[in-house]
């Protein structure tokens, strides 16, 4: 059985994670999982049940709160490529075109490709000369610390380092867009379109990036068979369904990357 306990997404959105509220959030959870297990304790048994906590991502600090403590940080305005922008500045000087662009939705630019189709025919180009072009101008921008294009993701042009590595698994070939940007750590690329659907005007803080602050997330496991001990190692969700596999032993779930942490089940 799987429990979501979403409020602590909201609230950390809404407020940041260093924010009062988001501790005051903390504080309701930690009591409202005692009243969970008192219950399971008294319907099945600690003693037999298996429990695991965790999270689908971390929690990045609000730009503002990281400026507070001297950290260089930033926003983009959502519509920072809908407008002109130093992008399409550069396309305009280049290419004699600047509309290339046709959305930004985190953490993609969508391309017009009808557009870059008109304008590079007569030289005979193909549309991944713009797409490099985009990737070279986007990571020159104050912010951006990487960017990628969909012709190197499709002709598997890059290094199979971590960040293109998570790249690679965010990408799907019919709905992704052309070029995804990295921003650097504590800068935010969006935060009003997100909070427009809940009726606000903006988002303390965002989370989607490489970074630390974004995936670092412990993983709890307790009860029936599990001595107390703390690890220290690089642990992912994904661990969790192989271990539990691991715990019952079945097999893996076919679509699993993740490995089995035998260390929680050996003592």
């Amino acid at each position: 059985m799987a429990i979501n306990f979403s409020a602590t997404d909201y609230v950390g959105h809404l407020f940041g994670p260093s924010s009062l509220e988001a501790e005051d959030n903390i504080l309701r959870l930690d009591r409202i999982l005692v009243s969970l297990f008192k219950f399971l304790d008294e319907k099945v048994g600690l003693e037999n049940t298996l429990i695991i906590l965790s999270a689908d991502h971390g929690g990045p600090e609000a730009p503002e709160y990281a400026a507070s403590i001297g950290i260089e940080t930033g926003r983009f305005e959502f519509d920072h490529f809908k407008k002109p922008n130093e992008i399409n500045l550069a396309m305009k000087k280049n290419f004699g075109r600047d509309d290339f662009i046709l959305s930004h939705s985190h953490p993609y630019l969508y391309l017009n490709y009808e557009a870059i189709k008109e304008a590079i025919k007569e030289a005979g180009l193909d549309s991944s000369v713009v797409e490099r072009f985009i990737v070279a101008e986007a990571i020159k921008l104050p912010g951006i610390a990487y960017a990628m294009s969909r012709s190197e993701l499709i002709d598997g042009r890059f290094a199979d380092s971590p960040i293109q590595r998570q790249i690679r698994r965010n990408f799907h070939a019919d709905r992704s867009g052309a070029i995804h940007l990295i921003p650097e750590q504590y800068w935010f690329l969006h935060s009003t379109d997100e909070a427009a659907k809940m009726g606000l005007s903006g988002l303390a803080a965002i989370h989607g990036l490489p970074w630390v602050d974004d995936t670092y997330v412990p993983i709890f496991f307790a009860g029936n068979g599990i001595a107390a001990q703390t690890i220290h190692q690089h642990v992912s969700p994904t661990d969790i369904a192989p271990t539990i596999a691991n715990y019952l032993g079945i097999n893996m779930p076919s679509g699993s990357i993740g490995q089995s942490l035998k260390e929680v089940f050996e003592h």
